[in-house]
């Protein structure tokens, strides 16, 4: 186990998956956190900075991200399935000692949130998502990632970098995508690494789209507390994403602050919690 000042980097191996992660914080309840793409477990040290006395933090790496790994696996022919994501984060809570845990999820982490709240709800304690993907469909997603024609386009585009952005061109001149989408996408798109990057974490994680119906039944069904956080100028993935689940779950809390997609900073976080915008476990001061 690695120490770094107040915080430790350890591993949790399952077969050929390795979860790195990042523990801090004092508190008796724990905050399991996903990050976003391309980021890692440390933008949750600043923003959850002023919450360690009241958690236990536990930031994990998604694959493909720090030091998180699949091993000799197949993002492609082997996909994580709902099955094996399930049974992943239940022996992963045992491992770290919590019988539950509120989850903290921006983006992709925000999907995955959503996922483990659908298929383990007796051990989430709440949620605090930012601009979590998989609230709505995204055909540009469901086609590159779930079809096999789509991870083939995706593959040739990689091979051809400078063909994928004359098309990414055309479809922001004609509205197909709007500018902040494609300027989010040229930047993933600018080389073989980032190529790489969004092609392995979007094919190997494809199985773990959340099920809105199945979700909400899953948080009435264990009175889970959901606040659901939105940038007022974000463009990737907007506060209106929320409408189906907030729909079929009234329950949720939605806030929308003056900011873009990037809301994991510590100026917003003291936002939140000076305005009582969390529901902070009973036990908290």
């Amino acid at each position: 186990m690695e120490q770094t000042r107040d915080r430790s980097h350890e591993f949790f191996n399952k077969g050929e998956l390795a979860l790195h992660y990042v523990k801090w914080g004092k508190g008796k309840n724990f905050l399991l956190a996903f990050h976003g793409f391309s980021r890692t477990h440390e933008v949750f040290i600043p923003f959850t900075h002023a919450m360690q006395d009241c958690f236990t933090v536990v930031a994990v790496d998604i694959f493909f991200h720090g030091r998180s790994h699949i091993g000799d696996r197949s993002p492609d022919k082997n996909p994580l399935s709902e099955t094996e994501f399930a049974e992943l984060m239940t022996d992963f809570l045992v491992h770290i000692g919590a019988e539950k845990v509120w989850l903290m999820g921006h983006s992709l982490g925000g999907r995955l949130s959503l996922k483990m709240a659908e298929l383990l709800p007796h051990r989430i304690s709440g949620m605090y998502l930012f601009a979590p993907d998989g609230l709505i469909l995204n055909w540009w997603y469901s086609a590159l990632s779930h079809y096999p024609a789509g991870r083939a386009a995706f593959r040739y585009f990689r091979r051809n970098n400078l063909k994928f952005m004359r098309l990414l061109r055309v479809m922001r001149r004609t509205g197909a995508v709007n500018d902040r989408t494609g300027e989010f996408v040229a930047y993933f798109a600018q080389n073989e690494a980032m190529h790489d990057l969004v092609y392995n974490t979007l094919t190997f994680l494809r199985k773990l789209t959340p099920n809105l119906e199945k979700l909400s039944k899953s948080l009435s069904g264990h009175h889970i507390p959901v606040d659901l956080f939105f940038g007022k100028n974000d463009q990737i993935i907007p506060a209106k994403s929320a409408e189906n689940l907030i729909r079929l779950h009234p329950e949720v809390k939605l806030y929308v602050l003056n900011a873009a997609h990037r809301l994991l900073t510590a100026q917003i976080a003291s936002e939140i919690l000076r305005k009582g915008w969390m529901q902070l476990p009973d036990d908290c001061d």
